[in-house]
């Protein structure tokens, strides 16, 4: 630990949210409302050629929300210590994007990054199935160091919110 970190004891901030409630979710719509866009207009790696027919969401809108995100999340936590919980493996490519997005954000406005992180693994699939059956992981991870701490879930596509519903009860047991 710093010399400025031993000096400064950290004062317990809870998260203020904006007056208006919880922020909007961004929901893309089906092709039939927002056509997607052409192939020709993006550079494709050869091995996905044969496999997609057109783009519904530019990488570069991906980046641009991850990074509003990151800004969204140190407002509504305003330098308060959180612990962000990647779910794998789908969730890893777009934590590592938002984990970059919220060092920038954190390092313009304090003098420590006051977050830390850790892996789980939901999986309710087998293959390409959904087996019904939701099954929770800890890749080794403690899960006392969640204890008493703001936690941010982090997961890559939610479509039914059934791994997600058995995911956040089992958080609570750590109290977290």
């Amino acid at each position: 630990a710093s010399k400025m970190e031993e000096a400064t004891p950290r004062a317990k901030v809870e998260p203020t949210f904006p007056e208006s409630g919880p922020r909007p979710c961004i929901f893309i719509p089906d092709t039939e409302v927002q056509p997607a866009y052409p192939l020709e207009a993006f550079s494709i790696p050869l091995h996905y050629a044969d496999d997609l027919e057109s783009v519904l969401i530019p990488s570069g809108l991906i980046q641009s929300r991850a990074e509003k995100l990151a800004e969204d999340i140190y407002s509504d936590y305003g330098g308060s210590m959180i612990h962000m919980l990647c779910c794998l493996k789908g969730g890893a490519g777009f934590f590592s994007d938002l984990m970059v997005y919220l060092k920038r954000a954190y390092s313009r406005r304090t003098p420590t990054v006051p977050f830390t992180f850790d892996f789980i693994r939901v999986s309710s699939y087998k293959g390409t199935e959904s087996t019904g059956e939701i099954k929770v992981h800890a890749t080794g991870m403690d899960f006392d160091v969640i204890r008493g701490r703001h936690v941010l879930l982090v997961e890559d596509i939610v479509d039914t919110g059934r791994t997600m519903a058995a995911t956040i009860p089992h958080l609570p047991r750590q109290s977290p």
